[in-house]
């Protein structure tokens, strides 16, 4: 199929493990929809290799559910996928981890590599979202990673946190991190209120992320007001998530699991995942034999359709009366970017 003939930016979950228990993290808040699961060596070391994906820029290790660093294997994974020659890009909250953990891990990547420490706040705010989060372990990664790969501090804004910005930014600098990134969210839709009737997350307005008034609009439009720009059909964000599924991209994942779990309570359109899960197993089939298969074609069809599903329109639409040149865009808009080295990269040139 004619969108996934270049494979450029693929997205690893290596496990479904984290040590956090933040509120509105999915495994928290739908813990009915997680199962524990570790991505196979043998499917890493089968599947992962510049053979299967010559054209790919970078692996991105973020993952929906879990936190790669947990993953047992983790150490002789990296190792393999850098001796195909990938670099990497690890986002991680970098606890509970020892400091020769953190040493091993940077001997095994190098300059090409990207390590983003999600850090929402100060010792004192971090903790309050990233729950059983610990300062001293971070510190311990910091110290280990400094000067041996592009390492990134992320921030993101919440009500508790947003008076400490620019505190953060050169806390960041000192510690000597490489890059300074501000994110503001769009979770704040009305799903979670304190007794006042308010998100007790909830930063200020210029704080809050432009996505959920995009979404809101592409809920209460007609199909045919939304056009659909999806990133996989440019080989962009390829998921391979820790059951060994290689899909279209991390939220195809979270709706595959949503539907496996519920079927019942799902749109016709979106149990299309569900419908054919078995064509993205790579413990039964090949990278080539997965990006070959002619049923991809089912789904870049109903992209034109009324019957798309879900996840795609809410994540790759964009309101055909929007100037928006994609989604992608909209992402961007939500950073904020700080070079903190004169010698770095223009900030926003590492944004996948």
């Amino acid at each position: 199929m004619s969108i996934f003939c270049r494979v450029r930016d693929l997205h690893l979950e290596l496990t479904s493990r984290c040590t956090l228990r933040c509120p509105r993290c999915q495994r928290t808040s739908n813990p009915e929809q997680l199962a524990i699961a570790d991505l196979p060596l043998d499917i890493v070391r089968a599947s992962i290799t510049r053979q299967s994906f010559p054209d790919v820029r970078f692996l991105n290790m973020c993952g929906n559910y879990g936190d790669a660093i947990y993953h047992p294997g983790f150490h002789e994974i990296i190792e393999h996928l850098k001796h195909q020659g990938f670099d990497l890009r690890l986002e991680t909250n970098g606890c509970h981890r020892p400091q020769r953990w953190w040493r091993r891990t940077a001997e095994i990547l190098d300059s090409r590599d990207r390590v983003t420490l999600s850090i929402d706040g100060l010792d004192d705010t971090n903790h309050i979202y990233r729950v059983n989060a610990r300062w001293p372990d971070i510190l311990d990664a910091v110290a280990a990673l400094r000067g041996r790969v592009f390492l990134i501090w992320k921030l993101i804004v919440f009500r508790h946190n947003q008076h400490q910005i620019d505190e953060a930014k050169e806390r960041a600098r000192a510690l000597g991190f490489d890059e300074f990134r501000i994110v503001r969210s769009s979770r704040f839709d009305g799903r979670w209120r304190g007794p006042d009737g308010t998100d007790p997350l909830k930063p200020s307005a210029e704080w809050v992320g432009e996505r959920k008034a995009i979404t809101e609009r592409i809920r209460g439009a007609a199909p045919t007001e939304v056009r659909i720009e999806p990133r996989c059909a440019r080989g962009e964000n390829i998921f391979i998530s820790a059951e060994g599924y290689l899909l279209p991209c991390c939220y195809a994942h979270i709706l595959l699991r949503a539907t496996i779990t519920a079927p019942e309570t799902a749109k016709r359109s979106d149990l299309w995942f569900e419908r054919n899960r078995h064509m993205f197993d790579l413990a039964r089939r090949s990278v080539a034999e997965i990006l070959a298969d002619n049923r991809w074609s089912e789904l870049e069809g109903l992209w034109s359709t009324d019957h798309a599903p879900s996840i795609c329109s809410r994540y790759c639409g964009v309101p055909a009366d929007c100037d928006l040149s994609g989604p992608a865009e909209l992402r961007k808009r939500d950073l904020r970017l700080v070079a903190l080295r004169e010698d770095g990269p223009e900030p926003g040139a590492l944004v996948p």
